[in-house]
């Protein structure tokens, strides 16, 4: 899920001069790295934020195990190249930047979330927030404080 606010739609609602941060959730991942090296957008937002981030479609469980369902399908995926490049994206992200990312995710590799914090070589600031045992679809609930108390900081630290 990614979230974009235009400015008309901000100041009907009162929004224009508020601190907002764009979200990106698993595939929501991508558009959001897109849209935070977008000059005319990312100097809208105070920071981003990435949740079970699916930065790098070849990596998830999905596209692994499409490939094993069609003959010869495992020797194409090795060679299909990265459909985005969401990885060069992230070393050009400048905003405050929060990854969370649960450790026993079953459809994005924690090692995804690693990958993505270490190319963020250019954010003015970078936090990672592994959640021990934390799923794809579970990090909100079943690790509410973690989860929301993460935010919680980011987000002040971010717009101070």
């Amino acid at each position: 899920m990614t979230l974009v606010l235009n400015h008309r739609y901000m100041s009907k609602y009162g929004l224009d001069d508020k601190k907002l941060f764009l979200f990106g959730r698993s595939l929501g991942a991508i558009p959001a790295a897109h849209l935070a090296v977008q000059p005319t957008v990312s100097e809208q937002f105070s920071g981003v934020i990435f949740e079970s981030g699916a930065f790098f479609l070849k990596e998830t469980s999905v596209a692994r195990q499409m490939a094993t369902m069609m003959p010869g399908g495992e020797q194409l995926y090795a060679m299909v190249p990265e459909a985005t490049n969401t990885f060069e994206q992230l070393a050009a992200i400048k905003l405050p930047m929060l990854i969370i990312h649960g450790t026993a995710d079953s459809i994005v590799p924690y090692g995804q979330a690693e990958k993505a914090h270490n190319q963020a070589r250019n954010s003015s600031s970078k936090k990672l927030v592994p959640i021990t045992g934390g799923d794809h679809n579970d990090l909100m609930v079943t690790y509410q404080q973690q989860y929301f108390s993460s935010i919680g900081e980011f987000l002040e630290g971010a717009t101070n």
